[in-house]
């Protein structure tokens, strides 16, 4: 669905995510009195475009104004106000977004597959380090959105998050987030660093999820004899490093994100944090799943030449 055109990668989002709106059976319009101008669906995609782009809203509706391709593929004749992609980007529900971004991942992702989980920080600070040395200013520890991701290892695609204003311990977003991955596909392994050791977490993978957990103990040097519990001195004893080196892609996969679509956000209101947030994570994942078709495809039709 992402290769319904050819050679442009913006052309190939829009539609790639308007077959993924399609298929989730999204409302075309949010209210019996919307003045249907736009369409729910031509929001979501606009917005995403927006953090593909890292552009304000004034800047981006700018340069919208010469892509005539993307209007006509849109089906867009007069250009929203930037002022409506706002309102719209504070009205859509987080989960909605989950959801799109579940979605676009799913799509190239196979069965019994590996899952890494890790979390990460996008700041909130809108002062420049720079600036706040020059003030001298006591706190310089700036508050972040805590974004938790679980992908897939083979694909690097995101199939679940948890986003969060507050501070907190890595043990308590594990189950969310997998019972998300578990209710779209079949998990076989679960690879973690040691923020998210514990027996309880486990034993959620081996029995709920019926996974093999692959975790990073906290004290590896430790004897055996004083590891608690069964699983956790079971992994010990042998610990798989082949598998456990796996989840070094999902920190490749956060390493793209704050790259690609920056590290900062900087909305003010607490939806609209997570809102823009979830609007990166969607232009990532179908910046890979694009990616991953174009190379199957160039790939066939290599062999297809040489054999």
């Amino acid at each position: 669905m992402f290769l319904n055109t050819h050679g442009n990668q913006y052309l190939r989002l829009v539609a790639g995510l308007m077959d993924v709106l399609a298929e989730l059976d999204l409302p075309l319009y949010t209210s019996r009195f919307s003045r249907k101008d736009y369409t729910l669906h031509q929001h979501i995609i606009l917005l995403v475009l927006r953090a593909r782009e890292r552009k304000s809203y004034r800047d981006f509706v700018v340069w919208l104004e010469v892509c005539d391709s993307l209007k006509l593929a849109l089906d867009i004749t007069e250009l929203p106000h930037y002022t409506t992609l706002q309102k719209v980007a504070e009205r859509l529900p987080p989960n909605l977004l989950e959801e799109v971004m579940t979605a676009v991942g799913v799509s190239v992702v196979e069965e019994d597959c590996i899952i890494g989980i890790d979390s990460t920080g996008h700041s909130l600070d809108y002062s420049s380090r720079y600036y706040c040395k020059r003030i001298e200013r006591k706190n310089k520890h700036s508050s972040f959105l805590k974004t938790t991701l679980a992908a897939d290892m083979k694909t690097q695609v995101l199939l679940a998050s948890r986003l969060s204003l507050k501070l907190r311990h890595d043990i308590l977003d594990m189950k969310p987030v997998l019972r998300k991955v578990k209710k779209q596909i079949n998990i076989s392994i679960v690879v973690a660093d040691k923020g998210y050791d514990s027996e309880d977490n486990f034993e959620f993978v081996k029995y709920e999820l019926e996974a093999k957990p692959v975790i990073s103990l906290k004290n590896m040097d430790k004897p055996l004899k004083k590891t608690h519990g069964r699983l956790r001195r079971k992994l010990k004893e042998n610990f798989p490093k082949d598998e456990y080196h796996q989840r070094s892609k999902i920190e490749t996969i956060i390493s793209v994100i704050k790259r690609k679509y920056g590290d900062t956000i900087h909305s003010r209101k607490q939806r609209t944090k997570k809102n823009e947030c979830m609007f990166k994570l969607i232009a990532y994942n179908c910046h890979r799943v694009i990616t991953l078709l174009v190379k199957t495809l160039t790939r066939g039709f290599l062999q297809s030449r040489v054999f």
